[in-house]
């Protein structure tokens, strides 16, 4: 099944990448991966009860925020105390019940790729800790830049769970490092939306922004 979704995903990507829009006329308004993302997603924070498209994530000690370090090209950390550019993220629905989240730096949220262990001169087996990290550095949205909203019914959290079934877990309950390692749903891993340009909560000094955004009509074919 996740073989499935993985290649179905992938396949949407390439087919949104390569469409017009439903106008009929090339949109080349901005960056590369917005205009792809608009062709086969819908910018929207409906899956986190938003009425706009931007949200920001306060983790679970109430605190603190995932926060896209130096825009999202240093990763994804959760040491925020309030929220700004850098924990604001675009949400786009991309099918599946799955979302994208683009950082300040207008790349995507995604999982880290994962490596072969590797062994030291003492033939010691060695594991690449950072595929276990999130990055923002995906130009597109690629099955480890899709996440599925977990809202587990009469609970105040919802979780952010990865293709492969991990969950995003902001260390401590927040103030330090974020990773995704565990399949379980720990308090770590509870996190609060928090909607930044429309209904539902709100947050301060969040960022400001158009709401242009164009929905893209899979019925339509490109």
């Amino acid at each position: 099944m996740l073989r499935i979704l993985t290649v179905m995903l992938t396949g949407a990507v390439l087919l949104g990448a390569g469409c017009a829009d439903s106008t009929g006329e090339e949109d080349t308004s901005g960056p590369e991966q917005e205009v792809a993302a608009q062709r086969f997603g819908k910018a929207t924070a409906e899956a986190f009860g938003c009425t706009g498209t931007r949200v920001a994530f306060k983790t679970s000690n109430g605190k603190n925020y995932l926060t896209a370090l130096a825009g999202g090209f240093l990763g994804i950390g959760a040491n925020a105390t309030k929220v700004g550019d850098n924990e604001t993220f675009k949400v786009f629905e991309v099918g599946f019940d799955r979302v994208a989240l683009q950082a300040a730096n207008g790349r995507y949220v995604a999982k880290n790729q994962q490596s072969a262990p590797r062994q030291n001169s003492n033939g010691q087996t060695q594991v690449d800790l950072s595929q276990f990290l999130l990055n923002a550095n995906s130009f597109g949205i690629d099955p480890n830049a899709a996440f599925r909203v977990v809202e587990p019914k009469d609970s105040k959290f919802m979780y952010l769970q990865t293709i492969d079934g991990l969950y995003v877990s902001a260390l401590g309950g927040g103030g330090s490092l974020v990773d995704v390692a565990l399949p379980l749903r720990t308090e770590s891993a509870q996190l609060t939306a928090v909607c930044v340009d429309g209904d539902g909560d709100t947050a301060s000094g969040s960022a400001e922004g158009d709401n242009d955004d164009r929905d893209w009509d899979p019925a339509l074919g490109g």
